[in-house]
């Protein structure tokens, strides 16, 4: 298949660098408790920038690190600085993704418009850079994806994670070994090695170019606490898996195992897009292929998390509704389609 469209990957904008509607100069707002300080900055963060800080700062003054939802388990790239004396603030800046941003209270005083504006330009030639280094990654890990791709085998029927799901081989491969260095705090990494195998799907550009894969291993890594991997610093949005020729109607799941459920459960042809984040992206390309098709967006029934997100399900309706498509779940919640097979079959779900 050549969609032969142009991705949109929509990099982090930090709209105003220096709380932007925080600016009352009202100087004789109420001190905050440092906690409740922190409190409120974090909620802010995430409404900036769309990311959840998951770490709370040791101390408040001297400099912290911390980490968000969307980094690997140990990793804290965020740089914190908790202003405690008038105008108290926080100051955030972001070493993996590259934004600044000083976020002040409702009645702080916020800095001045000048220096504003010279760190809205630093930001935006610190952005151009970074998307060049970005990119010139990006095309380094596709080669080592597409060498690895080539040494792959056609996966069988019994491997533990297809038998466990209880779905079938389309278009996916096997390589007898797997590694990858984890990296620890301090610097140093340790070889993470499986045993036994892994499942190897593409990761697939609208030209049908494999940019990246994911991994499947036979059950959880202890070492990674997880089942399966993507090969580090590799592109992840804007990429699927299809399965099936194409039909009027097409399916868009987050994993393997729901697509595949879905395709054996229907017979549309499934576009795997790997995450939740991932399905709005996925859905636009699919849409501008096949601007007739009905597009049905195949969400997970996530429990809410702490904040009361389901991104399953939040996720798919916003896919939806950028391309004019329809939201189907499954009946089970905390469950995806997979799950639900597997009941009408007379299994159990994984929770």
């Amino acid at each position: 298949m050549n969609l032969r469209l142009h991705s949109h990957e929509k990099p982090y904008m930090a709209g105003g660098l220096c709380g932007a509607g925080n600016q009352n100069e009202n100087r004789h707002t109420p001190y905050i408790e440092p906690w409740e300080l922190w409190k409120q900055a974090k909620e802010a963060y995430f409404n900036q920038f769309g990311l959840e800080i998951r770490d709370d700062v040791k101390t408040y003054g001297p400099v912290n690190y911390v980490g968000t939802s969307e980094d690997r388990k140990g990793h804290k790239p965020i740089r914190v600085f908790v202003h405690i004396d008038t105008p108290q603030n926080v100051h955030f800046t972001d070493l993996k993704r590259g934004h600044q941003w000083t976020w002040f209270p409702k009645g702080q005083q916020s800095i001045d418009p000048i220096e504003r504006e010279k760190r809205r330009r630093q930001f935006r030639e610190n952005q151009a850079q970074r998307e060049q280094e970005t990119q010139a990654r990006h095309l380094k890990r596709a080669q080592w994806a597409r060498e690895l791709w080539r040494r792959s085998v056609p996966a069988k029927p019994d491997f533990p994670y297809l038998h466990r799901k209880g779905v079938g081989v389309h278009g996916i491969r096997y390589l007898p070994t797997w590694e990858r260095r984890v990296y620890q705090d301090d610097g140093t990494f340790a070889t993470v090695r499986i045993h036994g195998g892994v499942l190897v799907i593409p990761m697939r550009d609208q030209n049908g170019v494999i940019w990246n894969l994911q991994f499947i291993f036979p059950g959880v890594c202890p070492a990674l606490e997880r089942d399966r991997d993507f090969l580090p610093g590799a592109r992840v949005s804007g990429l699927f898996h299809w399965l099936g020729q194409r039909t009027p109607t097409l399916c868009i799941g987050e994993g393997y195992s729901t697509c595949a459920s879905v395709f054996a459960a229907t017979e549309y042809r499934c576009f795997v897009a790997f995450s939740a984040g991932n399905l709005p992206a996925v859905a636009l390309l699919v849409r501008r292929a096949f601007t007739e098709a009905k597009i049905v967006l195949c969400g997970d029934n996530d429990l809410p998390d702490q904040r009361g997100r389901r991104a399953g399900i939040e996720k798919a309706e916003e896919a939806a509704a950028l391309v004019d498509g329809f939201v189907t779940l499954p009946p089970i919640q905390g469950g995806d389609f997979n799950d639900f097979a597997k009941l009408l079959k007379g299994g159990s779900h994984d929770q």
